[in-house]
């Protein structure tokens, strides 16, 4: 009965795509990904969507703001993640993402007085290279560009580049290469 349960939301997420894809008539590129229950999407017009063939546990939060958002051939993104994009998020081929991460291209702009505006974002692409693993709750801000092979222990916030393949955990609030 699982299995049963897991294929008609796999194929109900897949049916949705296409009719938002066609409704919308926004460019949503699809590869047979595998995306189970929980699927929220929002897109607004003039965004663009590349699952490519995206493996995809419980409740993926996907909002594209008229970005663009794309799967590299092979990715897998575990429970409660959330892509969130008013620019460009790219993610390269073979990438694992655990539970509850989060990715941001986007920040909100502060005023005088720290006041912060709920409706202006300052935005900033992020790219994420090939065969990368990013552990549970790892946040990834704007701006980023992260090279191939890079795993980020979890509950870490990546929120500078990082430019060499390798382990990197967050320690006292820095992210810092282990090996």
């Amino acid at each position: 009965m699982y299995h049963f349960k897991k294929f008609l939301s796999v194929s109900l997420n897949y049916v949705y795509l296409i009719i938002l894809s066609k409704v919308f008539r926004t460019p949503i590129k699809l590869r047979f990904p595998k995306i189970e229950a929980g699927f929220s999407l929002y897109i607004k017009k003039g965004a663009k969507l590349d699952l490519n063939n995206l493996n995809s546990r419980k409740n993926l939060n996907v909002i594209i703001n008229g970005g663009e958002l794309s799967f590299g051939k092979n990715c897998f993104v575990n429970n409660n993640c959330s892509f969130n994009c008013l620019e460009k998020i790219s993610v390269g081929d073979d990438t694992i993402f655990g539970e509850s991460v989060k990715v941001y291209d986007h920040n909100h702009m502060i005023g005088d007085g720290y006041l912060v505006d709920k409706n202006n974002f300052l935005t900033s692409p992020v790219t994420i290279g090939k065969n990368c693993w990013f552990g549970s709750n790892v946040v990834i801000l704007k701006g980023v560009n992260i090279t191939d092979k890079v795993i980020v222990g979890a509950n870490s916030t990546v929120h500078k580049s990082i430019c060499e393949s390798g382990i990197y955990v967050n320690e006292f609030g820095k992210l810092i290469k282990i090996k």
